[in-house]
């Protein structure tokens, strides 16, 4: 009987348990990224994380943000001017908005 532990044995072992490694490790984000309704990881807007989120989700997210008023200073010389974004025609497009983000 010949030595099983030779060499070429445990080179090839350690290689094929790395590769084993790697998919262990590598399947589950592209399997949640094609296979997955929910939002990809990673994603966010405003600083709010959106990642793993389902679509109904995102749409409730953004008529919040959508129904929120904006509300940005304005100095001029020495006079605050207070401008609502949403008064001045400033909005968020849901439905462009809803497709970029669940295409991610």
């Amino acid at each position: 009987m010949q030595k099983f532990l030779t060499k070429k044995n445990l080179i090839i072992g350690g290689i094929a348990l790395l590769v084993i490694v790697l998919l262990i490790l590598l399947i589950p984000p592209f399997y949640d990224a094609y296979y997955s309704d929910n939002v990809t990881k990673g994603v966010r807007m405003n600083q709010i994380p959106l990642g793993g989120k389902t679509p109904e989700e995102i749409s409730l997210f953004l008529d919040e943000e959508i129904a929120a008023s904006k509300i940005v200073a304005i100095f001029v010389s020495d006079k605050k001017i207070d401008l609502d974004l949403n008064s001045a025609g400033f909005a968020i497009d849901k439905e462009k908005t809803m497709n970029t983000i669940c295409q991610m």
